[in-house]
């Protein structure tokens, strides 16, 4: 994917998306800009039997690189808390594998020892 470079105006908005599991928005930078043929302008999705859609104003993300940022930063901040909002705790092999995941990427390195310990604990949960 490549930066848009036909703009219509210079005028920049704020778009937020929100999730299911987090109470804070992803926020995105979008302008408005002049289609091209094969640009999608509009959304379809089946409910039920009927297919809907709606047209779509022509807008897009100013940057993809700091659209990119902002998802990193989003995903470092939210992640933890979509695993959490949508993952059972009492399906302990689930919740712990999880938990392990979490917590390893949250640190540069995963010690053996806590390898080991979690294999116990998954061996003693079955």
């Amino acid at each position: 994917m490549n930066d848009i470079s036909t703009w219509s105006d210079s005028e920049v908005r704020t778009v937020e998306i929100t999730q299911d599991f987090s109470l804070n928005p992803l926020v995105l930078r979008v302008r408005k800009f002049t289609p091209v043929e094969g640009d999608m302008l509009s959304r379809s999705w089946v409910h039920g039997s009927i297919k809907k859609s709606v047209m779509l104003p022509p807008y897009a993300i100013e940057s993809l690189k700091d659209a990119e940022r902002s998802y990193k930063e989003y995903i470092d901040k939210e992640g933890a808390q979509f695993f959490v909002s949508t993952l059972n705790r009492n399906d302990k092999l689930i919740w712990g594998t999880y938990d392990m995941a979490i917590n390893a990427s949250n640190h540069s390195m995963v010690f053996p020892s806590t390898l080991l310990n979690w294999e116990k604990n998954c061996v003693d949960i079955l």
